[in-house]
Order: C-alpha cells, then structure tokens, then sequence
C-alpha cells in the first residue's frame, strides 16, 4: 500500500514540475489582460466623466471600429505568424517573417486609407464629431 502511494506521489511530483512552466505562462497571459483591461476599463471611465455624451459617443463609436480593425488584422497577420511561423517556417523563419511584414504594411495601409475615406466623408458631407476622432 506505501509502495503504491509512493509510486503515485512520485508521478505527481513530474507532473507538477511538468505542469508549472505552464501555470507561469499562464499567469504571466493572465496578469496582462488584466492590465489591459484595467487601464482600458479606468480610461473609458474617466473620458465618460470629462467629455460630453455626444462626443464620448463619437469616441466610443471611433473605438469600437478600431477594435473590429484591429481584430481582423491579428487574424490576417498576428495569429498565421505565431503559427507557422514556429512550426511550418522554422527553418526559413527570415523569409517567412519577411512576407508577413509586408503583408503587416498593406493591411495597415489599407486601413489607414479607408479610416481617412470615412473621416473625409463624416468632416464634408455630414461635419460629425467622429471626423475629428478617424483623422486622429
């Protein structure tokens, strides 16, 4: 019966010091989007205090695309590098990191130019606040 117990607690000692490396990583991940979200959550807070309901309106609106924009360039280009990039491309990983850069420049581009098209749109057609929030 000790034998037995023993041989358990032996296997849950490597699994344990297997398991801590991750239970770091996991930690470290963790504590960031809690700080993120923190400091996005105070932020929002103190802008709805200080600016006007309309233009924290506009800036919550302006927000919101950005955060949409932003999601579907780490699913074009942050999370196919992440990925292949340590496995598929591992030998090539210069070449292969050297694609995603310009790949990185032409969405970043193309959002830039179509976030200027609607501020120009918003400022002469209609002169919204959010104007002032897609030209930055």
């Amino acid at each position: 019966m000790i034998s037995f117990i023993l041989s358990n607690l032996k296997d849950w000692k490597v699994f344990f010091s297997r398991s801590r490396s991750w239970v770091v990583k996991g930690g470290w991940a963790i504590t960031d989007q809690a700080f993120f979200s923190g400091a996005n959550f105070v932020v929002n807070i103190l802008l709805a205090r200080w600016l006007p309901p309309k233009e924290y309106g506009a800036f919550a609106v302006a927000l919101s695309i950005f955060y949409l924009l932003l999601g579907f360039h780490t699913a074009l280009i942050t999370e196919p590098l992440m990925v292949f990039g340590a496995g598929k491309y591992r030998s090539e990983f210069c070449k292969y990191f050297g694609i995603v850069m310009w790949g990185h420049w032409i969405v970043s581009v193309l959002i830039s130019v179509g976030l200027g098209v609607v501020a120009l749109i918003f400022f002469t057609l209609i002169r919204h606040i959010c104007a002032k929030l897609y030209l930055g």
